[in-house]
C-alpha cells in the first residue's frame, strides 16, 4: 500500500519494497508494484505540471469574460449576441444581425472579440472567428447579378441599388477566420491580417480591411493577403489582387480582376492605380514576387516576372446566368472572344514584358517592350537575356540577342534561332539560323534592309553607310559568311565558309555605274570622300560563292560579280 507525501507536493511517494522489506519513498512518475501504475503516472504528469508551477512561486490568470450575452442563442462574453437558437456568438463584442425580415436561414457563428456576421437579408451559414473578424452578407447588385439561379431578388429601392433576396437561406454565407478578416457575401479569408505598409500598388491599413476586398465570392487564403475581385483567388502570404472599386452599385470598376489568380507568396495583380476598367480580368500568378499591372488575361509562372500594360477590352461577365455552369461558359465565350485580353504569358525568372500583347516569353531575363500607342504583339520569345522592343510577328529562340525597331515603325516577321544576334529597325521579313561569337566586334545589323536571310555561324550582314531608300535580300549561308555594305546595298549572295561579298562605293564603282544611277559626294566616319548612290536600289550586289570566295560589287547592275576559287572573277567585265 502506498502513501503519499503532501509535503512534497505529490512529486514523491511512499511504497513498500518487496526486496528491502521496508518501506520507501520513490518517485510517483515511476513504476512500482502497486495497482494502476499506468493510470496514477498519468495523474502525475499532471500534477507535476501544477506542482512546478507552486514551486515557482504560482502563477495569476486573468477572470474569463462569463457574461452572458443577449438572444436565443448560445451568447457569452459582455456585448455578445447571438439572436437565433442555432447561433454562436462568443466573445466581448461577438455580434450576429440579421435584417430585412424573418428567414430559415440559421448556423451563423462568431467568436472572438469584435467578431461580427452582419446578414443584410437574414442571409446565414456563416463563420467569424477572431479578434475583429467580420462579415457582411450584402444585398447589392454584385448578389443579385450572380445569384447563379439559387433565388430570385427583389428591388429594395428605387435606384435598385438595394436588391433583397426572396430566400435569403439560398444564398452562400461567409468565412473570416483570423484577426482583422474581412468577407463579403459567398467570399472566404483566412489569415492573421495585422500588417500596415505598401503591398502591391496599395497602403493598406488593416484596421479596415473591408477596403481592400469588398467583392463577392472571392478567396483569400494567406498571411496579410488582400483580394479584390469577384471570384478571384488569392492562396499565398503578402500577395494581393488591388481594385478601385468601392462596393457602390454603379461603379464601373466592379469587373476588375474578375476570375483573377494567385498561387504563391509576394505576388501581385495591381488594378488599384490602373487606368483600364479591364484591367486584372482572368489574369493567373503562380510562383513568387511576380507582379501584374494593369493587365489582363496575362499569365505568370516563376520568380521576378513583371507584366505592366498589357490590357485590351475583355468584358467580364455582367451575371452569373442560371448556374456555375453557365457563368462558367461565359466567362470562357469573354475570354476566346476577345482573344483572352492582353495575354502575355511569361514562363521562368526574371523577365519583363511592358505594353506587350498576344506574346509569349519563356526563359529567364528576357524582356519585351512597345509602346502605349503602338504595343509589341504575336511575339514568341524564348531563351535567356533577350532583349526585345517595338517588335510585331518576331519569333527568338536563343540567348542575348537583340531586336529593336522604332516606336512607329516596329520591325516585322523577323525570326532569329541562335545568340548574340543584333536586328535593327526595317529588317522585316529576315531570318537568321546560327549563332554569332560574342567576342567578334562585328555584329548583325540589318538597319534599312529586310528580306534577308542567314544561316551559319557567324553568318553575317553589315552595313556601314547612311541611310537610304533601303534595300535588302542579302543571303549569307555558311560558317563565317559575310556579306558588307558600304550604303546599303541589296541583293547579294555569299555562299560557303568565309564567303565574302564586299559592295563598296569606290572610284571604280563611279566609274563603271553604266548610267544606271546618280550619285553625290559625302564623307565617311573616317573622313574619307566617298561616292554613293542617289537610289541605292539599282546598285547591284555581288554573288560569292565557295570556300573563301569573294567577290566585289559589279558596277553594272545586270551582271553581278562572281569570284571562283581557283578561276578567278567571272562576269561582264572580269572573264578569265
Amino acid at each position: 500500500m502506498a502513501k503519499e507525501c503532501g509535503f512534497m507536493n505529490r512529486i514523491y511517494k511512499v511504497v513498500w519494497s518487496k526486496v528491502k522489506h521496508a518501506y520507501v519513498v520513490t518517485s510517483e512518475l515511476a513504476k512500482s508494484h502497486t495497482k494502476s501504475a499506468s493510470g496514477k503516472a498519468a495523474k502525475a504528469v499532471l500534477a507535476t505540471a501544477v506542482g512546478i508551477g507552486f514551486l515557482m512561486g504560482g502563477y495569476a490568470a486573468d477572470a474569463a469574460d462569463t457574461a452572458t450575452g443577449s438572444g436565443n442563442g448560445v451568447a457569452y462574453g459582455t456585448g455578445s449576441n447571438a439572436p437565433k437558437a442555432e447561433n454562436v456568438a462568443v466573445g466581448k463584442g461577438a455580434t450576429i444581425k440579421y435584417s430585412n425580415g424573418a428567414s430559415n436561414a440559421t448556423g451563423d457563428v462568431a467568436v472572438g472579440s469584435g467578431a461580427v456576421i452582419d446578414n443584410y437579408a437574414s442571409q446565414g451559414g456563416s463563420i467569424a472567428i477572431g479578434k475583429n473578424a467580420k462579415i457582411n452578407n450584402m444585398t447589392g447588385k454584385q448578389e443579385s447579378l450572380f445569384a447563379l439561379g439559387q433565388t430570385t431578388y427583389h428591388s429594395g429601392n428605387l435606384l435598385g441599388t438595394l436588391q433583397i433576396p426572396d430566400n435569403p437561406e439560398n444564398v452562400a454565407g461567409s468565412i473570416a477566420i483570423g484577426d482583422n478578416t474581412y468577407a463579403r457575401t459567398g467570399s472566404v479569408m483566412i489569415g492573421s491580417h495585422n500588417y500596415r505598409g505598401n503591398i502591391g500598388d496599395q497602403s493598406v491599413d488593416t484596421s479596415d480591411t473591408s477596403k481592400y476586398g469588398i467583392n463577392i465570392n472571392a478567396t483569400t487564403l494567406g498571411t496579410n493577403s488582400f483580394n479584390q475581385g469577384a471570384f478571384s483567388t488569392v492562396n499565398g502570404a503578402y500577395s494581393i489582387i488591388s481594385g478601385k472599386y468601392d462596393g457602390g452599385g454603379f461603379s464601373s470598376y466592379a469587373g476588375q480582376n474578375f476570375g483573377a489568380t494567385i498561387t504563391g507568396s509576394l505576388n501581385s495583380i495591381e488594378s488599384a492605380t490602373a487606368s483600364s476598367r479591364y484591367s486584372g480580368v482572368a489574369n493567373s500568378i503562380v510562383g513568387t514576387a511576380n507582379r501584374a499591372f494593369n493587365s489582363n488575361g496575362s499569365l505568370i509562372f516563376g520568380a521576378g516576372n513583371e507584366i505592366t500594360n498589357s490590357v485590351t477590352s475583355i468584358n467580364a461577365p455582367s451575371s452569373g446566368g442560371a448556374s456555375a455552369k453557365d457563368l462558367a461558359d461565359t466567362l470562357r465565350s469573354a475570354v476566346r472572344n476577345s482573344e483572352s485580353g492582353g495575354a502575355t504569358l511569361a514562363i521562368g525568372g526574371g523577365n519583363k514584358a511592358d505594353y506587350t500583347q498576344k506574346t509569349s516569353i519563356i526563359g529567364v531575363n528576357n524582356t519585351v517592350t512597345g509602346t502605349g500607342n503602338r504595343p509589341s504583339t504575336y511575339n514568341f520569345i524564348t531563351g535567356f537575356k533577350n532583349d526585345v522592343e517595338n517588335v510585331e510577328h518576331v519569333s527568338v529562340i536563343g540567348s542575348n540577342n537583340i531586336i529593336k525597331g522604332s516606336a512607329t515603325d516596329p520591325v516585322k516577321n523577323v525570326v532569329v534561332v541562335g545568340d548574340n544576334r543584333t536586328v535593327n529597325e526595317h529588317a522585316d521579313g529576315t531570318v537568321v539560323i546560327g549563332s554569332h561569337d560574342a567576342a567578334t566586334a562585328r555584329s548583325y545589323n540589318t538597319t534599312n534592309a529586310a528580306n534577308m536571310v542567314l544561316i551559319g555561324t557567324n553568318a553575317n550582314v553589315q552595313h556601314s553607310g547612311g541611310v537610304q531608300q533601303w534595300s535588302g535580300g542579302h543571303v549569307a549561308i555558311g560558317n563565317n559568311s559575310y556579306i558588307e555594305n558600304y550604303v546599303n546595298q541589296g541583293g547579294s549572295i555569299a555562299v560557303g565558309q568565309n564567303s565574302h561579298v564586299q559592295n563598296m562605293t569606290g572610284s571604280t564603282e563611279a566609274t563603271f555605274i553604266m548610267n544606271q544611277y546618280e550619285t553625290k559626294t559625302e564623307t565617311d566616319t573616317g573622313g574619307n570622300t566617298i561616292q554613293i548612290a542617289t537610289d541605292v536600289q539599282k546598285m547591284s550586289g555581288g554573288i560569292a560563292i565557295g570556300e573563301n570566295a569573294y567577290a566585289r560589287r559589279q558596277p553594272d547592275a545586270w551582271y553581278p560579280q562572281i569570284y571562283r576559287p581557283n578561276r578567278g572573277y567571272y562576269g561582264r567585265h572580269f572573264r578569265r
